[in-house]
Order: C-alpha cells, then structure tokens, then sequence
C-alpha cells in the first residue's frame, strides 16, 4: 500500500507540474517527503519552462539539479539544461548552485554550441566550470547532439571567435581541450583562430 501511494503521489506530481497547476502542485509537494520525486518534478516544471512551479519546488533545500527527463529527440536534460535550451537566464542562476558539475559542462557545451553569450558568461562564472575538462563521458554524451566536441571546439566549427576569445578568458591548469581546438582550426584552416590559440603561453 505504501509503495502503491509514492508512485501515486509522484505521478500526480508530476501531472500537476505538466498542467502548470501550481495549488495542486503546493499540495503534493506537502505529500511528498522523498527527494527524488520533487527532483524528477523540477525537471519537468524546467521542460516546460513553469517558472511559479520551479519557485514553488525550489523552496525546499535539499532539492538538487541532477535529475533528467527526455526532449523530442530522447537526449536527456537537467534543469539546467533546459534553462539554457529556454534561453532562461534568471532560471539557470538559482540551477547552476544545485547542479552537479558534469552536467553544467554539458550545458556550457550547448549554450557554446547554439552562440548563447549571455548563458555561457553566466555558466563561466561558477569556480568548478573549467573550458579545458575532462573527456566527455558516455553519460553526458546521453545529454548531447552529435557531434561531441568540447565547448572550445565548437567556437571553432561556428566560426566564434567572439566567444572562443570569452572561453579562453576562463584560465586552466589544463590545455587539452585547447590543444583539440587549436588542431581543427589548422584542419579548416581558421588562421584568425589558431593566431587567437597559439597566444596562450602554456600550447
């Protein structure tokens, strides 16, 4: 009976956020003392971009940023994610504080990828954001289009130099990711951007 009432309370949850009813939304948040489910419903409230309902979510403090759910195209999405897919700025800075940090990559890399300046300076402000991270794991992938290139190598294959020039403000002990980008310029021979790369001392 009890198992029966959680999946109960979590599917309605969820309904409430996809309707936008934000009453019935305050209701079942009561209801609900697990966390995952109010997650799972912040994620859904971000799809559909119900700004009172993630407000209304976000009033407890233990809820995280880390749960998905599916876009049109089966790639998954954090809430942060979707701020940057919404163009929600406001949104993405009460996510970034509660959202793991390989998910806000994911996000920098989309927002690079789609030419979002005011989201990628936004996301570049957080201290565990690095432009030169680590390889992009199987997982993330899950959360991209094809092709998998890192946020540097996109400015590169959109022609950004603008934006190549604010990610390469953002130091790095690392220059790998750098390095990868400075090789596809010379590949489609961008001479502006491997003369903007080879500046940085350290390549």
């Amino acid at each position: 009976m009890l198992i029966k009432e959680l999946v109960y309370f979590k599917t309605a949850l969820e309904m409430a956020v996809r309707h936008d009813n934000l009453n019935l939304t305050k209701l079942l948040l009561n209801k609900t003392s697990r966390y995952h489910p109010k997650a799972k419903a912040l994620s859904y409230a971000s799809k559909y971009n119900h700004q009172d309902v993630i407000n209304e979510i976000l009033k407890d403090p233990n809820v995280d940023g880390d749960v998905s759910t599916f876009d049109s195209e089966r790639l998954k999405k954090t809430p942060i994610e979707w701020a940057v897919e919404n163009s929600e700025l406001n949104l993405l800075k009460l996510f970034l504080p509660i959202t793991r940090k390989s998910h806000k990559i994911t996000a920098l890399i989309t927002a690079v990828r789609d030419g979002k300046e005011e989201i990628v300076e936004e996301i570049l402000k957080d201290p565990e954001v690095d432009v030169n991270h680590d390889s992009l794991t199987s997982y993330q992938m899950r959360h991209l289009e094809k092709p998998y290139m890192s946020a540097l190598e996109w400015t590169v294959k959109n022609d950004d130099l603008d934006m190549l020039l604010l990610l390469l403000e953002k130091r790095s002990k690392s220059t790998k990711l750098t390095e990868k980008a400075l090789e596809l310029a010379a590949e489609e021979g961008k001479e502006d951007f491997v003369q903007v790369i080879v500046k940085d001392p350290e390549i």
